[in-house]
């Protein structure tokens, strides 16, 4: 094995690695913070409070399967990483900022 396709193995290996923990430490925190920020944005659209909860529950029963395969399915993991930082930021302030 030359020092070209060693290269190429390690950063496949590093690739498939990131997206892993992205999927599964990334996917998590983007679905509780998606749970957060819809639970507080239907209770205050009207939703009783243990409604919201449930319905965000349940969205996010959705949500984190489908991360799981977008990292896999990106193109680039770096990206993939990229993206679950900036929508769990921004759903994690919105969840925060509003208040409850």
């Amino acid at each position: 094995m030359d020092a070209a396709s060693r290269s190429a193995a390690v950063e496949e290996a590093v690739d498939i690695g990131l997206r892993v923990v992205a999927s599964i430490f990334g996917g998590y925190a983007l679905t509780y913070a998606l749970t957060a920020a819809a639970s507080v944005l239907l209770h205050r659209g009207g939703l009783d409070r243990v409604d919201s909860a449930l319905v965000s529950t349940n969205l996010a029963i959705l949500i984190y399967p489908a991360v799981m395969i977008w990292a896999f399915a990106a193109r680039r993991g770096w990206f993939v990483l990229a993206a679950l930082i900036a929508a769990t930021a921004g759903l994690g302030l919105v969840a925060w900022l509003l208040p409850r």
